[in-house]
């Protein structure tokens, strides 16, 4: 018999957009030396919506973020010290309100919150899959 590996991983997250000077930015984080969009683990019976305003909350600093629209599912495999894991992240399209101020989340390692152009955005991210999730905007 093969024994039952771990777990899939559920994830979601968002790309947090604002208008500032008649153009589109998105909000990136620098965590553990790469620019991402910020994400995390769904907790357990945590629908993949909720898990997202709250990941992007948390991760920020942001309040009242909502949910503009779906941006489909990434997925990876990694490897810790507990396994070998593979990670589904549910994204979406996702709006704050006002001017807030950006709180990086230093206990995740976030240490920069940066509003940048989409385009530049598309260059900064690290990950192939954050550049998928960023050319499924149709911008």
């Amino acid at each position: 018999m093969i024994p039952a590996g771990p777990p899939p991983v559920t994830a979601a997250g968002g790309v947090v957009f604002r208008e500032r000077d008649g153009r589109q930015e998105i909000l990136l984080m620098f965590r553990r030396g790469h620019w991402d969009l910020p994400k995390g683990k769904a907790e357990a019976g945590e629908d993949v919506a909720a898990c997202a305003v709250r990941e992007v909350e948390e991760e920020t600093g942001l309040r009242g973020v909502r949910i503009v629209g779906p941006l489909g599912t990434t997925g990876h495999t990694y490897t810790d010290a507990w396994g070998h894991w593979h990670k589904t992240t549910h994204w979406f399209r996702m709006e704050a309100e006002g001017a807030q101020t950006l709180v990086p989340q230093a206990e995740e390692d976030i240490t920069a919150l940066e509003w940048v152009a989409l385009e530049e955005a598309r260059t900064r991210v690290t990950f192939d899959t954050l550049r998928l999730v960023l050319d499924r905007l149709g911008n």
